[in-house]
């Protein structure tokens, strides 16, 4: 399927990735749900929802799903998760 992405949901989506991968959260997914679909591409857009946070790549003992808001209160170092200061 494809989709469009506008600006704004671009630099909505990469502020959360960047404040989380500031604190250790390297592997976070952004996430985008169609908010409007059309007969063209152009009229088929995507909206930033929210992101899974993860904090290792395959390790499910670090990868907390849907935004739980772990990586605004916690800091991932060293493989460890350490409580934010």
């Amino acid at each position: 399927m494809n989709f469009v992405i506008n600006a704004k949901q671009l630099r909505k989506a990469l502020k959360d990735i960047e404040k989380a991968e500031k604190r250790g959260f390297k592997y976070c997914l952004s996430v985008f749900t169609l908010a409007k679909v059309g007969p063209m591409l152009s009229d088929t857009e995507a909206k930033y929802s929210d992101m899974l946070e993860k904090a290792h790549p395959t390790d499910g003992r670090f990868d907390w799903g849907r935004f739980q808001g772990v990586s605004d209160t916690h800091i991932f170092k060293n493989g460890k998760l350490i409580k934010k200061v």
